[in-house]
């Protein structure tokens, strides 16, 4: 919890897309999470809205939150697969991680590292070291023609290939990478059978 801080747009862009994940792990225990400031409000001295008051401009956590909403978009409804077989490997305890699935029958994996963005002391934006992590897909799922890696909370319009770090074929199965503290995305894109 930050409250009674200032929080800088970057460390909201990764906070935002962290406590909907968040919201996603224990949906069964919290009905619902909202992002209630559409515009700053600076006779309250509240900076946290998407839009800037003074200009109408889009902030950095709007762009964050567009990126997310047109990554993860899908309006199609369909009956599941089987959940993904994966495991993340790592040495660090701070990872966590889900995955959904798309009515194209791509899953996306979205992880991040769960540690402090911002110093509540020094009221300072903090860039941890990423976590090296080793994805592991299981062998009882088909293979994947592909696997892209996008970061949501880039600045502007994300181009379909902005992002992208990775790239398997085949029956790609393990993959090295690298957690920030803000969200990834990693697209598995399936063999068409």
């Amino acid at each position: 919890k930050v409250t009674g801080f200032k929080l800088p747009t970057n460390v909201i862009s990764k906070y935002i897309l962290r406590s909907i994940l968040q919201w996603w792990s224990f949906r069964q225990l919290v009905d619902c999470i909202a992002w209630y400031s559409l515009l700053d409000d600076y006779d309250s001295g509240n900076h946290y809205g998407l839009v800037a008051s003074q200009n109408l401009e889009p902030r950095r956590q709007y762009w964050t939150l567009r990126n997310w909403n047109k990554l993860l978009n899908d309006s199609v409804s369909f009956n599941p697969d089987p959940p993904l077989p994966y495991i993340i490997e790592s040495s660090s305890t701070t990872l966590r991680h889900t995955f959904v699935q798309k009515s194209n029958k791509s899953f996306t994996i979205l992880v991040y590292n769960d540690v402090d963005s911002f110093d509540r002391k020094t009221q300072r934006e903090l860039n941890p070291l990423r976590v090296p992590a080793l994805l592991r897909i299981g062998t009882a799922h088909p293979g994947f023609k592909t696997f892209n890696l996008r970061e949501p909370t880039i600045l502007g319009n994300m181009k379909p290939d902005s992002g992208l770090v990775i790239k398997g074929n085949g029956h790609g199965r393990k993959f090295s990478i690298s957690v920030p503290d803000h969200v990834q995305m990693i697209e598995c894109i399936p063999l068409r059978k």
